[in-house]
């Protein structure tokens, strides 16, 4: 059972200023259920020949602490005051204030190797995310040309913890060779004795961000029109991840932090600056032509701490067990106090220093995210700038119809990649062709419009788990997008509605996808090999979506009555760009869902019974894995099932 309560006030203060409150509580039903189940993990024994092998006698565990029917419900609440002034005839001021807070629990996906609705989780899953936002907008006119200033704040804090068990069983598997994770990760207490590997992640964010943006029009009923102003935005997130096996020694543990496998803790900022303006020009009373542009300039940063512990007393060897076996991350690639990392002065033997310098981010053990500069370790940076463009062209041979013509291009800028030893990724540009135009037909009883646009996308960024489960960002190949999309809205008769809109994508790469990067994208390097082949289609869109909605008014009695149905439908898709991976996974299904509504609506009131998803469909909207080794346990993301619900309103 769920349910949701809002309101709404308006109230003037005087005649030049009123308030507006908004107040919201939401609870989401969970439709997932934590079924039991049971792990199983090698024990290391000798294979006879010096080594370690998987054998019997491993560690067995079950989830019978955490089976829960229904166990992904979730609680929303949060409210918003804004407060208009109209200083004068001419200038007005908007500040508001807004507040969330969201806390779920359990995941919004099923395993389908356990069942419909159904999944196994052997820690707990839940999630805190809250914000508060503050903004002003400030509206005025200087002569006769409107000036804008919007400006905001957003401080926002996220907390969560996650089962990562199926990250343990699967590196259980790949390390089978070794004595599994007993064997290679020496997953064990300070006594020496095998512990159970499972893991689970605390994680928080702390994300700020601040924007400005000043913009100023000249007088839009002239023939020629122009739009100006400059954008500036900082944003920063304090990234904190902690992987964490109960009663794990301190041996191999992120140094300081015991039961800590492996740690994430960066700090990140990106900058964005911008100058745009756009100009308007009425060629004849029917053609209008329109051209704009952009200079933005970025400037991302990120430092930090990733990965696992080292005892720097025993240098790499295996007794004691030391830093799970790794030297590529955590504290073995830390900043010594003479510039160099920590491992490269064990391999090196002309260094003298074997001390670290302290954490750039507090809380970490050291930095391994950095660069080292005049004795001083800066964050790594990645900044460009560059010039986006929109060329529009519309044509109004009469006041029901429009035909226009778009050239547009636009950008998203790079960063940094948290893994240290992974390239930052480049900015990626989507130039867009569009043609369609607007219509209303038959004395406005049909609006139809449609359009068709090939966009060409440059060095798409993407992202995957690659080593040890990690985030990576890349810039993939050159991809081309075609397209046509349309939509009507029809009125037969009094009363009767109905609107329909559906689209068709094209989407390939232009070249191949490198497992490795090469920008030549021949992939004929040593060890390199296609991830995926030229003209393979891009992932997770459909090629067709679609939907369409009747709906019904019609008076009874002293009120009205209304009837309404909505179909959707969408094709199928891949999950991943990567052709090996999205195999593994399955294809994103496609689906058709339907929903029913009956309403009546009387004075000030209105009454409502609704029927979503009547036919219990399991529409997929995603397909992932829970680590970049867990292809063979696959997670399907399901829209909500059947409901049946109520809404009741009232204006004062």
């Amino acid at each position: 059972m769920g349910g949701r309560l809002e309101g709404m006030i308006n109230a003037p203060i005087s005649e030049m200023a009123a308030v507006r409150f908004v107040g919201w509580y939401q609870k989401d039903a969970g439709y997932i259920d934590n079924v039991p189940g049971t792990r199983s993990f090698c024990a290391a024994v000798d294979d006879g020949n010096g080594g370690l092998t998987c054998g019997p006698g491993g560690i067995s565990v079950n989830n019978s602490a955490f089976v829960k029917k229904n166990f992904n419900d979730a609680e929303i609440y949060g409210g918003r005051a804004a407060l208009k002034v109209d200083l004068d005839d001419n200038w007005t001021v908007t500040p508001t204030v807004l507040y969330q807070k969201q806390k779920s629990n359990g995941t919004f996906s099923q395993d389908p190797r356990v069942g419909d609705l159904q999944t196994q989780r052997f820690y707990p899953d839940a999630r805190t995310d809250k914000f508060i936002q503050a903004a002003l907008t400030i509206e005025g006119k200087v002569g006769n040309f409107d000036v804008t200033y919007a400006g905001a704040y957003l401080d926002r804090k996220a907390y969560q913890i996650n089962d990562y068990t199926d990250y343990a069983e699967a590196y259980d598997a790949l390390y089978a060779d070794y004595g599994g994770l007993a064997g290679y990760f020496y997953i064990q207490d300070n006594a020496g004795n095998t512990i159970d590997p499972r893991q689970f992640i605390i994680g928080t964010d702390h994300f700020r961000k601040l924007s400005q943006e000043l913009r100023v029009s000249s007088p839009q009923d002239e023939r020629f029109r122009v739009v100006a102003g400059l954008f500036y935005q900082r944003q920063s997130n304090r990234i904190f991840q902690d992987y964490q096996i109960p009663g794990l020694g301190d041996d191999v543990s992120v140094n300081g932090r015991p039961g800590t496998l492996w740690l994430t803790l960066q700090k990140r900022v990106d900058r964005d600056y911008a100058a745009f303006g756009e100009a308007s020009f009425d060629i004849t009373p029917t053609i209008t032509l329109t051209g704009g542009g952009r200079y933005y300039k970025f400037d991302n940063s990120l430092i930090g701490f990733f990965g696992f512990g080292r005892n720097p007393g025993n240098g790499f060897e295996d007794s004691p067990p030391n830093a799970a076996g790794s030297n590529r991350t955590g504290v073995a690639q830390c900043f010594t106090t003479a510039g160099e990392r920590l491992y490269d002065r064990d391999t090196d033997s002309y260094s003298s220093s074997r001390q670290l310098l302290p954490a750039a981010v507090p809380g970490g053990p050291c930095t391994n995210l950095a660069d080292y500069v005049d004795g001083q370790l800066v964050p790594r940076r990645t900044k460009d700038s560059g010039f986006t463009h929109r060329l529009n062209l519309t044509w109004k041979p009469n006041d029901d119809l429009m035909l226009y013509g778009t050239w547009s291009r636009g950008f998203r800028p790079g960063g940094i990649n948290r893994r240290s030893t992974i390239a930052p990724y480049d900015a990626d540009f989507l130039t867009n062709y569009e043609v369609g135009f607007k219509s209303t037909l038959a004395d406005g009883m049909v609006r139809f419009n449609a359009a068709i646009y090939q966009q060409e996308w440059k060095r798409f960024q993407f992202s995957f788990l690659g080593e040890n489960s990690f985030t990576e960002i890349h810039n993939g190949p050159n991809a081309r997008i075609r397209g046509i999309e349309a939509d009507v809205n029809i009125r037969p008769t009094q009363g009767l509605t109905i609107a329909a809109a559906a689209s068709y994508t094209d989407a390939k790469t232009k070249n191949n996808l490198c497992a490795i990067d090469d920008p030549t994208y021949q992939c004929t390097d040593a060890g390199n090999s296609i991830a995926a082949d030229k003209g393979t289609r891009l992932p997770v869109t459909p090629k067709f979506n679609g939907n369409a909605t009747v709906r019904y008014q019609f008076p009874v009695g002293p009120g009205e009555m209304h009837l309404q149905s909505v179909i959707a439908h969408r094709s199928s898709a891949t999950p991943d760009i990567r052709v090996a991976t999205a195999n593994a996974l399955g294809r994103i299904e496609g689906s058709t869902t339907v929903d029913f509504a009956l309403g009546f609506e009387w004075s000030r009131y209105s009454f409502e019974l609704f029927l979503q998803n009547a036919f219990d469909e399991r529409a997929q909207l995603a397909r992932y894995s829970n680590c970049g080794q867990c292809d063979g346990r696959p997670q399907v993301l399901v829209s909500q099932p059947q409901t049946v619900g109520a809404r009741l309103g009232a204006k004062f």
